[in-house]
């Protein structure tokens, strides 16, 4: 897990909440997650939730869009294999 976090250092707020979300579910074995490990859109949609505040830009939940524009970010610069 320390190595997933040196990895995560950097990236942008909602990247990093699904990475660590992520690759806290993924088997360890074999390093596979999610349909499998119970990861759903709906799942990340929960998980990168932010709490409405006046001192934030955004808050509230993500759309499906930018959730899959994430992921396909952190799949494109070899954060994270998805199958």
């Amino acid at each position: 897990m320390a190595r997933a976090v040196d990895v995560a250092c950097g990236l942008p707020d909602l990247h990093f909440r699904l990475f660590m979300y992520i690759v806290s579910r993924a088997d360890m074995v074999t390093g596979e997650a999610g349909v499998r490990t119970r990861i759903s859109y709906q799942a990340l949609r929960e998980a990168t939730y932010v709490e409405p505040s006046p001192g934030r830009l955004v808050g509230g939940h993500r759309t499906n869009g930018s959730i899959r524009w994430a992921l396909r970010f952190l799949c494109n610069n070899s954060y994270l294999t998805l199958k």
